[in-house]
Formats: C-alpha cells, sequence, structure tokens
C-alpha cells in the first residue's frame, strides 16, 4: 500500500490491479520473507544474488568460484526456509524462483520436493525445464505405486 500511495501522491498513472512483488536476494530479505510477504502481492527468490550473498562468494571471482554451489546444503537449508515461512503464511503460491537455479535440472527436484512451483526461466531452458518435469513426476509416480504396494 505504501509504494501505490507514493505513485498516487507523485501523481503517476498506475492500475490499482497492478500486483507489487519483492526480490528475495540477500539473506536479510530470506530470513524475513514473513514480513516481506505482508507488503507484497508475491516474491521472487533470486538466486543468483542470494547464492552469493549467502555464501559470500564472489561469482566473478575464479579463486571462489567453487564455492557457488546451489546443491550445498547450506544454500537447500536457505531455500527450503523460504517457501516453509511462506506455506506458514498461506502464500507459497506467491513465491517464484528465478535465477540459474530455476532452470538447473539437478536442482529441480530438490525445489519440487520444498514445494516450489513457480518458476521464471529463460526461453532457451524451457525444453530442458519441461523434461525435468516430466522426470520428476515420473520418478514420483513410482515411487507412489512402490509404496502403495507395500
Amino acid at each position: 500500500n505504501d509504494v501505490r500511495n507514493e505513485l498516487h501522491k507523485a501523481g503517476l498513472v498506475f492500475s490499482p490491479e497492478t500486483a507489487l512483488g519483492a526480490m528475495i536476494e540477500t539473506p536479510a530479505a530470506a530470513a524475513t520473507v514473513r514480513d516481506i510477504l505482508e507488503q507484497v502481492d508475491f516474491i521472487s527468490v533470486g538466486t543468483n544474488d542470494l547464492l552469493q550473498y549467502f555464501m559470500a562468494a564472489d561469482r566473478d571471482n575464479e579463486s571462489v568460484l567453487h564455492y557457488q554451489d546451489a546443491a550445498s546444503p547450506a544454500f537447500l537449508w536457505l531455500l527450503d526456509l523460504i517457501i516453509k515461512h511462506a506455506r506458514e503464511s498461506g502464500r507459497e503460491m506467491d513465491v517464484t524462483v528465478c535465477g540459474e537455479v530455476s532452470s538447473d535440472p539437478h536442482m529441480l527436484p530438490h525445489l519440487f520436493r520444498m514445494g516450489y512451483r513457480s518458476f521464471s526461466i529463460s526461453p532457451a531452458s524451457a525444453g530442458v525445464f519441461r523434461t525435468a518435469c516430466a522426470e520428476f513426476r515420473q520418478t514420483a509416480a513410482v515411487r507412489g505405486r512402490q509404496a502403495s504396494i507395500r
């Protein structure tokens, strides 16, 4: 509402139905997802910057590039914390993952299991993303059948 009020006071034309969102790109933002979700309509988890700041490793510095591991237990914990806090607020469907992680076929199963369901990907990644989704669904279906047999 504050942003909408500021736009109105400035005399700028905008649609009152415009959804307002926030980027979650720092560890501080990740830790305060509940508070941020009270102020916005949606959040996008910017995994490129979030990983860099969380691991304290500049992605342009070759000597620390090995710390840029999105599959590290620490970063997976942070991603899980974000969606967990959104879920506890009843807002998990208002969370989108963007950045390299959102179309990494090795990361998608982790994200699906955590509960992420919205991804912002480049058009070039669409095929890889669709294949990873299909493989995850197939694996989940097989596990479901196996569990029902037991």
